[in-house]
């Protein structure tokens, strides 16, 4: 896992701007916020990182992920920058830690199919599962045998540890 320093900032910049014969100045003022939080991955999305106040028009506001370690799910540097029309700035960073809570999800499969004998067993589709991390979940099987049909019961597990199962029967002739 690495271990990352931070600072808690609150960047203020401004421009002077020039109207009317009249100097004044607006600047953007990044709101107290926590620099370091955890998140559990399916919230991400709506997740919103610092307010601002101040600027002369609508505050535009981005922000570019960089993924570090730590964690099963991993750390998210969040870089979030601010700008206006008048060209005022600021930025902030927020370290968040993802959770992942969520066991990944099985692509329908049929659940009953018919092999001619138990030597076509290795010849049956392999069920596709996803993640919400993104990543191949890994896939295994067991068979139980119950007079002529097999159980097959496919389980997928994340990088976190979440596993899900789907269970097929499998008919021999």
């Amino acid at each position: 896992m690495r271990v990352f320093a931070f600072m808690k900032k609150t960047w203020v910049i401004a421009l002077l701007c020039f109207a009317s014969g009249r100097s004044h100045s607006q600047s953007i003022v990044v709101a107290k916020y926590e620099p370091e939080v955890t998140i559990n991955m399916d919230d991400l999305d709506g997740f919103l990182g610092p307010m601002t106040t101040g600027g002369c028009s609508v505050i535009q506001k981005a922000f570019l992920d960089e993924k570090a370690s730590g964690g099963c799910a991993g750390v998210l540097i969040r870089t979030y920058s601010f700008s206006d029309a008048c060209g005022n700035h600021a930025t902030a960073t927020v370290f968040i830690h993802l959770k992942d809570s969520t066991p990944p999800r099985f692509d329908p499969i049929s659940p009953e199919l018919t092999v001619s004998s138990q030597t076509d067993l290795p010849n049956v589709a392999v069920p596709t599962a996803t993640d919400n991390s993104g990543t191949q979940p890994e896939l295994h099987y067991s068979d139980k045998l119950e007079k002529d049909i097999v159980i097959r019961t496919w389980t997928a597990t994340d990088d976190c540890g979440n596993s899900s199962e789907i269970v097929q029967k499998i008919k021999l002739r």
